[in-house]
């Protein structure tokens, strides 16, 4: 099969149950923020805070290896993967236990600790996944893990729905996770075509440990960057402006997670195939860095001339953030996304040291935050300090990446038209001239994704070819 053929084929169902899985959680979120009283939904934010860093503090690789790896199909590597992630889960539930009530007291509800405790349960829950469903991923089967991953979704979500309702209370976020958890855990033995086993077999944990050591160190600094500018905020400006920022950062979280699991489910098998630097791996780099610079100026248009409306209308009035503020966040977004081009890269080479590296500089925002915080500049700030090292981390990791088949000038291409869109959508906001009708906010969205859709057609063959297949896929 082509490079146009996978990528359409994977991408779509890939795309489709990612969709899905976000579009329930914005779901959730929305019915939990209308139905749960204010001083209850700041803390479900930070629960929600806690589930999103939780999976990044505890990453060894575990679900990557059995992707890239070239023994994926062997039976002791998926048996051993399957002890150590057990082992992952009751070293995670136990580090929720402990770290409950410190954790409560930071946020500024020591009297909520309990209902942190009640987190610790959906690690231990995911230890006894089946990990069939990521094995079949090594040959760009991808529908078995969005089935498994969207039948769990919808569960959560219901949950979620179902106990905010009724409870009116924060935990409702956690039966929810909880809820979601186990059908996980259900599905993917369900899906699975080996029997569940395991094993340990020293080899195979051996080159887990290389591979996933640095990425341990990678989870606290993914930690760092998804989850430290709120606990900025609400250490420093209060629950109160933790709301503003939390129904934008809902949003932004929910596509950082889409568009990286895309990614990271399309380009690693691909990118994984082929050795560095030959012709084949060369083009399917080069097309993967036009989608992304597409889907990365996509998603800053996106929140530059919709995104405040739409936060609005979704959340209620009782929020407040400013235009600035969504801006700011979705330009975040899109050079987090940008970045996440060459990162596929890295795990497909090997390369987690440098990986390492680019997160590392990404972090450096959370210390520029802090100032800002401190100094007044309020949460707009906070954004705005979150999204300067990301530009640098990115032309950092486009430099890293081209020095393993002289990549350079497609890296600048990409990196280049992102932040020319996110340059252009801070400027508007700044100097006022964004639009405030509806109709003219959709029309200027429209034409600003048509002409970087055109500019990126003319910058990549590859790209071009792949659109092409896909109309006349369509078309048929």
């Amino acid at each position: 099969m082509g490079l146009p053929r996978q990528l359409i084929k994977g991408g779509s169902q890939v795309a489709a149950g990612q969709l899905g899985q976000q579009l329930l959680l914005l779901a959730r979120n929305i019915f939990v923020a209308r139905l749960l009283p204010a001083e209850q939904f700041g803390i479900a934010l930070t629960f929600m805070t806690v589930l999103n860093a939780l999976d990044a503090l505890t990453e060894m690789g575990i679900e990557l290896f059995i992707v890239r790896s070239p023994n994926a199909h062997d039976e002791r590597l998926q048996k051993t993967l399957q002890t150590l992630l057990i082992f992952r889960g009751l070293v995670a539930g136990a580090g929720i236990l402990l770290l409950a009530g410190p954790v409560a007291k930071l946020f500024g509800v020591p009297e909520a600790a309990w209902a942190y405790q009640w987190l610790a349960v959906v690690p231990v829950i995911r230890g006894f996944l089946h990990l069939d469903y990521k094995r079949f991923e090594r040959d760009l089967k991808f529908l078995p893990g969005s089935i498994v991953l969207f039948a769990s979704f919808l569960a959560g979500t219901v949950a979620a729905i179902v106990a905010a309702y009724y409870l009116r209370s924060a935990i409702s976020i956690a039966i929810g996770a909880i809820v979601q958890m186990i059908v996980q855990v259900i599905c993917s033995h369900l899906a699975a075509e080996r029997s569940y086993r395991l094993a340990y077999e020293r080899s195979h944990a051996s080159e887990l440990m290389t591979y996933g050591a640095p990425l341990i160190l990678n989870g606290i600094l993914l930690f760092s960057l998804s989850q430290g500018d709120r606990i900025v905020v609400a250490s420093i400006l209060g629950v109160r402006e933790l709301e503003n920022y939390g129904v934008v950062a809902i949003l932004t979280t929910g596509i950082t997670l889409l568009v990286m699991r895309i990614t990271s489910a399309i380009y690693l098998p691909l990118l994984s195939e082929h050795a560095p630097g030959t012709p084949t791996y060369l083009k399917r780099y080069e097309a993967c860095g036009a989608a992304t610079a597409l889907m990365a100026t996509g998603i800053i248009f996106g929140f530059g001339f919709v995104g405040y409306s739409f936060v609005k209308l979704a959340f209620g009035q009782q929020y407040e953030p400013t235009q600035l503020l969504v801006a700011l966040l979705g330009v975040q977004v899109g050079l987090k996304v940008i970045r996440s081009w060459p990162q596929r890269a890295f795990l497909a080479n090997a390369q987690t040291g440098t990986l390492f590296l680019s997160n590392l500089i990404a972090a450096a925002g959370l210390v520029l935050a802090f100032f800002a915080a401190n100094w007044g500049y309020g949460i707009e700030g906070v954004a705005a300090c979150m999204a300067l090292p990301e530009f640098v981390a990115a032309v950092f990791s486009v430099r890293a990446i081209s020095q393993n088949g002289g990549l350079l000038w497609a890296g600048i291409r990409y990196v280049g038209i992102t932040v020319v869109a996110a340059a252009g959508i801070v400027a508007m906001h700044v100097y006022g001239l964004a639009p405030t009708n509806n109709a003219y906010e959709i029309g200027a969205l429209l034409i600003a994704c048509g002409i970087c859709f055109a500019c990126i057609l003319a910058m990549s063959p590859s790209f071009g070819q792949l659109a092409t297949e896909a109309v006349r896929k369509f078309k048929s």
